[in-house]
């Protein structure tokens, strides 16, 4: 660890301070402001709010001016009428407030509305979807460093056996052969070190492209929840709470857009009615005018050659896609839910398990190691229960971290995950 740390250091220039000691919420809010992901979708989510407004213009009236300037040659006078100038200029404005449409609007506006909220819910998916693999980069770091510690706890348990032995060696109490066979395993458990500082480095800089944080940040070790699966929720309580996921409420929405859609299209079948209204400036060197009128239009469909129809049977097989897709999102939030639970369940069983195996393993070490000073064993059954020592106490640091990566993915699966902060 040392060696790693120094390495690190060496890559930061010498007037930078080191960041103080983040916490996992901190780490997920710094990759909410760098991860594309995320902002893709927030900036769709406002594209589709603008949808809305647009949507929503269309209930109001629509104004339109126009104007031309006119310019002719001289005219001669015809019948003794004097003629009009040259110039001449006509301006005119006209204005349609939509009165009946068949419900177009309102099904237009009920549709984009439901498209707006299905993708404001994308937004939360995608946070939901980065507070896992944030959560799985940090607890990769944590992991890797609590290995790393194991690693290097067996070395200098190793090297200070090694002294030990040949320290008897040299008084005729040991063999020169227990001596080499400590030393075969120090160089066994040095390579393992390596190899543990060049994981956690790769962790590091995971952890750095993921969050934007610096790569020897200083991460707080969580406390590790009770190791007992009765202190795990019933698979109930998260199952219950799948309406409130948001991929699923998307799909809702998404739905309900598809129905507005049916709607939108069988409105096709019903007559439109518009209030129409113009005003019209006509001038030229002599004289002016000015004349408006207001009057209805109204459009009746009679035949579009099944045109229509065949919009709202093609609207109504997309909406019984969409409420398929809901189904199949519901059940597989179920059985995700499910896995993930059975997961953290068997996980924390272990831990129970393991911390026992770590609590007789370091009773049999001391024995061991006693027993051999009096000559009960030999050296190859103390290197062993050193070993198995080293050996139960990674796999229990593995299961802790984990456990807690199942935790966040737990509440991730519900979303029940930090409020995000600007």
């Amino acid at each position: 660890m040392k060696l790693l740390i120094s390495i690190l250091l060496a890559a930061i220039p010498a007037h930078a301070q080191l960041p103080a000691s983040i916490s996992l919420d901190q780490a997920f809010q710094s990759a909410l402001k760098k991860n594309e992901t995320v902002l893709v979708e927030e900036a769709r989510a406002e594209g589709s709010e603008a949808r809305v407004s647009q949507a929503r213009s269309a209930m109001l009236p629509n104004v339109v001016g126009r104007a031309s300037v006119v310019r002719q040659s001289e005219q001669t006078a015809i019948n003794g009428r004097v003629p009009r100038s040259q110039d001449q200029t006509t301006a005119q404005i006209t204005a349609v407030q939509p009165l009946w449409v068949g419900g177009r609007l309102k099904a237009g506006l009920d549709q984009t509305k439901a498209l707006n909220d299905s993708q404001k819910q994308n937004v939360g998916a995608a946070r939901a979807s980065l507070y896992v693999t944030v959560a799985q980069s940090y607890y990769e770091v944590l992991a890797a460093e609590a290995d790393l510690k194991n690693l290097q706890t067996s070395v200098e348990l190793t090297e200070g056996r090694i002294k030990e032995l040949q320290r008897r060696a040299r008084i005729g109490r040991s063999r020169t052969g227990e001596v080499l066979t400590n030393q075969s395993s120090l160089a066994l458990q040095k390579a393992n070190v390596q190899d543990a500082i060049d994981r956690l480095a790769r962790a590091r800089q995971n952890f750095a492209f993921q969050t934007g944080m610096s790569p020897i940040s200083l991460l707080q070790t969580p406390v590790i929840p009770a190791n007992s699966a009765s202190a795990l929720p019933a698979l109930e309580n998260y199952v219950a709470k799948i309406p409130e996921r948001s991929d699923v409420r998307s799909l809702e929405m998404r739905a309900q857009a598809a129905s507005s859609s049916t709607d939108l299209a069988r409105a096709g079948h019903m007559p439109t009615l518009n209030l129409i209204g113009n005003g019209y400036w006509t001038k030229d060197a002599r004289d002016g005018e000015t004349q408006w009128d207001v009057g209805l239009g109204l459009t009746i469909p009679i035949f579009e050659g099944g045109a229509v129809q065949g919009r709202v049977r093609e609207a109504k097989s997309e909406e019984i896609e969409a409420q398929l897709n809901l189904q199949r999102q519901k059940r597989a939030a179920e059985s995700e839910i499910a896995q993930i639970h059975a997961s953290l369940t068997n996980t924390l069983r272990q831990i129970t398990s393991l911390e026992e195996a770590v609590t007789s393993s370091e009773k049999n070490y001391k024995e061991q190691t006693r027993d051999y000073s009096y000559g009960l064993v030999n050296n190859l059954d103390v290197l062993q229960a050193q070993n198995t020592l080293q050996e139960t106490r990674r796999s229990l640091d593995r299961s802790r971290f984990l456990s807690l990566v199942y935790w966040a993915e737990l509440k991730a699966a519900v979303y029940d995950i930090p409020e995000v902060t600007r």
